[in-house]
C-alpha cells in the first residue's frame, strides 16, 4: 500500500463519516483500513527473540503508520488552504475534489 493508497483510503473514510450513511458504515470503514494498514507479510525464524519479534513487527508497520499521518497532515492542509482562500466550498466538496484528483492521477 502505497501513500496515495492510503491517503485515498482516508478520504474515502473520512467522506463516508461526513455522509448520511449509518455510523456502523463509518466504523466498519475505519476497520476495513486499519486491517489494510496492519496486513504485513512477516516471516521469522523459529529462533526469533521476543525483543526481534518486536522490532520487525514496528519496523514493518512503521512505514504505513507515517503513511497514515501524512495523509491525515496532506488532508487538513487542504481544508485549510481553501478555508484561508476564502472558499465556499464545503468540506466535503474539497475533499471530493482531493479524491478525484487522486483518482485520476493513478490512472
Amino acid at each position: 500500500m502505497d501513500q496515495t493508497d492510503i491517503t485515498r483510503r482516508l478520504l474515502g473514510t473520512i467522506l463516508l463519516a461526513q455522509g448520511n450513511e449509518p455510523a456502523s458504515d463509518g466504523e466498519d470503514r475505519v476497520k476495513l483500513l486499519l486491517a489494510d494498514l496492519l496486513n504485513v507479510d512477516l516471516q521469522l525464524p523459529g529462533d526469533t527473540t521476543p525483543q526481534e519479534t518486536a522490532h520487525a513487527v514496528v519496523k514493518a508497520l512503521e512505514p504505513r503508520f507515517n503513511g497514515l499521518v501524512g495523509a491525515a497532515c496532506v488532508i487538513v492542509r487542504v481544508l485549510a488552504e481553501a478555508h484561508d482562500a476564502g472558499s465556499t466550498k464545503s468540506s466535503q466538496e474539497v475533499l471530493r475534489e482531493v479524491a478525484l484528483y487522486l483518482a485520476r492521477d493513478t490512472q
